[in-house]
């Protein structure tokens, strides 16, 4: 019986021993709390990895934007130079019809004045040599000069 006795109080020793330690680690909530830290802290990098992928997709989209704005100034402006080219071609082309124009008006009037000149200088040479014997002469020949 003594042996008896002895296992048992061994016995009880060992087991309010283990029980004591479980009681430590789940009473305690020691796993739990560990569990529970392991979980959080996987949301939380979660939630960094999250926020990290749409602060990129927003720098990209805001990338994305800033590139559509360029293209459209762009546009527009090559639109616009394209608009000014027309209009200065049409206008040049028009410029250069009316030059030609004038061009061909002047070449006539200095004809014209040519023209004219030769006949007033040989109209005045008639008037220089006009005296009182020939003065019908000279008449005919200035009315001819200038008639023809």
């Amino acid at each position: 019986m003594d042996m008896d006795m002895t296992y048992q109080a061994v016995g009880f020793d060992w087991f309010s021993m283990v029980s004591l330690v479980l009681n430590i680690i789940f009473g305690g909530g020691l796993i739990v709390t560990l569990v529970t830290l392991k979980a959080q802290k996987k949301q939380a990098e979660a939630t960094a990895k999250q926020a990290e992928a749409s602060a990129k997709q927003t720098e990209a989209s805001a990338e994305t934007t800033e590139i559509e704005n360029l293209k459209n100034v762009a546009l527009g402006w090559r639109e616009y130079a394209e608009s000014a080219e027309a209009r200065y071609k049409s206008m040049s082309e028009l410029t250069q019809k009316e030059v030609a124009l004038l061009r061909d008006q002047v070449n006539k009037m200095e004809e014209t004045i040519k023209r004219l000149t030769s006949v007033n200088n040989q109209i005045f040479k008639i008037v220089k040599d006009i005296n009182h014997e020939n003065i019908e002469q000279k008449k005919a020949e200035a009315k001819e000069i200038a008639g023809a």
